[in-house]
């Protein structure tokens, strides 16, 4: 994108006359999925192309460098003029997202207590919303138990995204699932907690003590319909412990029918719709002293299990790792249950102790991987946030258009008048130089289309600097140049002394 031309097209974006996505400029002329296969061509197409030029001018060694300086330009125009230019909040507007605490589940999940850390709050949003630092997120206290998120430029499914993020707590735990062999005892807990009308729905199993020794997790569907979708860990069902999610009742089934449901998921949704419910909750073994929880986790990266599937590997930590070697070891050829959010994701059978690596399956999709994985890495949420903002509000920029349309004017003179001197003084040499600063930008410009880096008015301004600074080195070599060829010294010497003896002063001036 030529900077001369960005007030004009920020005047025309005032009047909706262009919205910066150029594919839709020029329907039909570009597939954006198609992207890749087109850069791959020209990727080749320029290797080979510089190959042969290197071949016609007797220079066969220079084949691979004439060709990616020619796929460098190719590759990064293509992405300058078809890619999507994102402005930030000071430049185009965007969305203000106003989420509350909720109190009561937060005192639930703190046992009552209210001590919570506004300051870390702020923190795991941040890492969540925006892990890379280039997505110029706002995020920020607005009151007591209130957080304030400033989004720029984002189209509605991006704002569903980062609505999702905030609605999930990120709380991954790992427990024994409670079978009929081992935990009748639990059961006749869970049994007479069930029997109480105010404890009939609450997730923590408590003994006589108020002890917790156990724990109903959500049987969780894969992506899609959540009242038809798949179960992911059905074959839990088989010698587990049910409840019916809606009411709280206990599920008294014979070993023949819970074989049946673990095996047929028709059957087990007629059962459930029989019931007037669409979900149900499984028991599971809590142990307070070898409770392993998210923050056990020293890693966790998308990956693949053995069927090439989208899986989650995860590597455990110091005091996690003893954990999870003791839970694993004392329950040989049970169920560990992989219980994210309340849901479980998935319930595999513990074959071998297990210290620190391992891994999450349940026919997750790619996106759900990657979404789970980015969670996990920011961390859990300190207190339970309102599933929905308190208030959702569209902005317009705040630079206000005037102001935008005089800065963009400035940059682009100041760019133009730069390029302009370099080539005056320095004719020929100055030309090379103009062509490499042009260049520099074209490449900036397309990696931050590439990381989805929103363009900001400092930062226009910013990318003129880096051309200031590009010419500062110039004239450092171009000086040198000049000196060299006054002593008499040869052409080939005179740029090789050039480059070689201004190195340092550029290095320390940059």
């Amino acid at each position: 994108m030529n900077a001369s031309l960005l007030p004009v097209l920020l005047a025309a974006n005032k009047y909706r006359l262009i919205d910066w996505d150029l594919p839709r400029l020029f329907p039909g002329t570009l597939d954006w999925h198609s992207g890749p296969v087109i850069v791959l061509l020209l990727l080749v197409g320029s290797l080979v192309a510089g190959g042969m030029f290197a071949k016609a001018i007797r220079l066969r060694e220079y084949g691979w460098k004439v060709g990616l300086i020619l796929a460098s330009i190719l590759v990064s125009t293509f992405i300058v003029l078809f890619g999507e230019f994102k402005l930030g909040v000071d430049l185009k507007g965007g969305v203000i997202l106003v989420y509350e605490v909720n109190e009561l589940e937060t005192a639930q999940l703190h046992r009552g207590r209210q001590d919570w850390d506004m300051g870390q709050l702020i923190a795991v949003i941040t890492r969540r919303l925006n892990p890379t630092g280039l997505k110029e997120i706002v995020v920020r206290p607005f009151g007591p138990k209130q957080v304030e998120i400033v989004v720029p430029e984002v189209d509605p499914k991006e704002i569903e995204e980062i609505k999702e993020k905030i609605r999930t707590g990120g709380v991954l735990q790992f427990m024994i699932v409670a079978s009929d062999e081992r935990d009748t005892e639990l059961w006749e807990i869970a049994r007479q907690q069930a029997e109480r009308p105010a404890d009939r729905l609450r997730r923590d199993v408590l003994d006589v003590d108020g002890r917790q020794v156990g724990y109903w997790a959500r049987l969780a569907r894969e992506e899609g319909d959540p009242r038809t979708a798949p179960f992911r860990a059905l074959d839990v069902v088989a010698n587990g412990y049910l409840r019916d999610a809606r009411t709280g009742e206990l599920l008294e089934l014979s070993r023949s029918q819970k074989q049946l449901f673990a095996s047929s998921q028709s059957a087990f949704e007629a059962f459930l719709k029989e019931r007037g419910t669409n979900n149900v909750d499984v028991l599971m073994v809590y142990d307070p002293d070898f409770a392993i929880r998210g923050d056990d986790l020293a890693m966790a990266y998308a990956g693949h299990d053995e069927a090439l599937r989208p899986a989650i590997h995860f590597t455990m930590g110091g005091e996690g790792a003893l954990k999870m070697g003791h839970v694993t070891q004392e329950n040989l050829h049970r169920k560990l249950a992989i219980i994210f959010d309340g849901q479980l994701l998935s319930a595999p059978v513990i074959q071998s102790k297990i210290s620190e690596n391992g891994q999450i399956t349940g026919n997750f999709t790619q996106q759900e991987v990657d979404f789970i994985v980015g969670i996990l890495k920011s961390g859990s949420m300190p207190v339970v946030m309102q599933k929905n903002p308190i208030s959702e509000n569209q902005i317009g920029a705040i630079l206000g258009m005037d102001t935008i349309i005089k800065g963009s004017w400035s940059i682009a003179i100041s760019l133009l008048l730069v390029l302009a001197f370099t080539w005056a003084y320095y004719r020929f040499s100055g030309f090379v130089a103009c062509c490499a600063l042009v260049l520099n930008l074209l490449l900036t410009l397309a990696l931050m289309i590439l990381l989805r880096a929103p363009l900001t008015l400092p930062g226009l301004a910013g990318l003129v600097l880096t051309v200031g600074m590009s010419v500062d080195s110039n004239v450092l070599i171009f000086e040198r140049m000049r000196e060299e060829l006054a002593r008499g010294a040869a052409l080939r010497m005179a740029i090789r002394n050039g480059f070689d003896r201004a190195m340092v002063t550029i290095i320390d001036s940059n």
